[in-house]
């Protein structure tokens, strides 16, 4: 209801006609004609009925057209509109822009409260993740889900699955739970290990990433 075409959503396109003579027209029938995957046209056909000289009127039900969820954000969907009357044919080009959100950035915060505290992974620990993400898109993000699974044979992962409500375009959303993992004892010190991120949910296209997570190294005092 927001008069956008977001990913996901299903719009009603109600064509409106001006019949600029001054004979009237017959019932016209509209067709709506486009070749473009972000769009599925599950009603493109309406009619008007008669329409006098200089007047306007309306169709009574709106065509109906799904936005392919991986419509792509800022895509411009061009179609056609078909009037015809039986006797002749007219023909209209339009178009209208999709919205999608977009993950961009990934802001991630350690809480190692039951290690040593010092902010970093480090062989032993379990550890939680607080992560939230950034929405570059122009369309909202609902409902979004992220599952991590483990790279790396020094990480077990604990909670596994967090989420969030809503990420608004431009906006930064925060995920709840926080994800626990444990580093194994036997993990080298220093270490580098990743943690592969999927992104599902609703009006959404699915979206996988990686998480860098460094483990240890040697931390240093200097006096001044």
């Amino acid at each position: 209801g927001d008069t956008y075409a977001d990913a996901g959503e299903t719009i009603e396109l109600l064509p409106s006609i001006r019949n600029l003579g001054r004979e009237a027209l017959g019932e016209l029938t509209i067709t709506f004609i486009a070749d473009d995957p972000a769009i599925n046209i599950i009603t493109g056909e309406v009619t008007i009925e008669g329409l006098d000289g200089q007047n306007e009127s309306f169709s009574r039900n709106p065509m109906v057209i799904e936005i392919n969820p991986a419509c792509g954000d800022l895509h411009d969907v061009n179609f056609v509109l078909s009037m015809d009357n039986g006797e002749e044919t007219w023909t209209q080009e339009a178009s209208f822009t999709t919205h999608a959100p977009v993950i961009g950035q990934q802001f991630l915060t350690i809480l190692d409260e039951n290690g040593n505290n010092n902010g970093r992974l480090d062989p032993g620990e379990e550890t939680e993740i607080l992560m939230s993400i950034s929405n570059i898109g122009s369309g909202c993000a609902y409902d979004v889900e992220a599952e991590i699974f483990s790279g790396s044979p020094y990480i077990e992962v604990l909670e596994s699955v967090s989420s969030t409500d809503i990420i608004e375009s431009n906006e930064i959303g925060e995920f709840d739970p926080a994800f626990s993992i444990r580093v194994s004892e036997d993990c080298p010190n220093p270490e580098r290990a990743v943690l592969y991120v999927r992104y599902t949910g609703n009006l959404y296209q699915s979206h996988s990433d990686i998480i860098n997570l460094n483990i240890g190294g040697e931390l240093y005092a200097f006096e001044r």
